[in-house]
């Protein structure tokens, strides 16, 4: 195991957009998960976190697209009804 390697390689990741997850950087350095929060516990905790905000703010992002898709779809449909009993 190369901390080296594994420290710039999480304060790397600590850096993207959007936060990969920790499985996936454990991945990248081809070790477990748990050896890596034995070895590196603090940038662990700090990947972890910025991780699940990370997915936070996607899933918010997500869903208020969503609402604005759907209330756009809502609205064309009304309009549609309209000019339908219009006629």
């Amino acid at each position: 195991f190369d901390i080296e390697k594994a420290e710039q390689i999480l304060n790397s990741a600590l850096k993207e957009k959007p936060t990969p997850s920790f499985s996936e950087v454990a991945r990248r350095l081809g070790c477990k998960r748990d050896t890596l929060e034995k070895k590196l516990p603090k940038l662990s905790a700090k990947l972890h976190n910025k991780y699940k905000k990370s997915v936070s703010k996607i899933r918010e992002q997500n869903k208020r697209d969503l609402y604005e898709e759907v209330t756009r779809i809502v609205n064309e449909l009304q309009i549609w009804r309209d000019s339908i009993t219009e006629n």
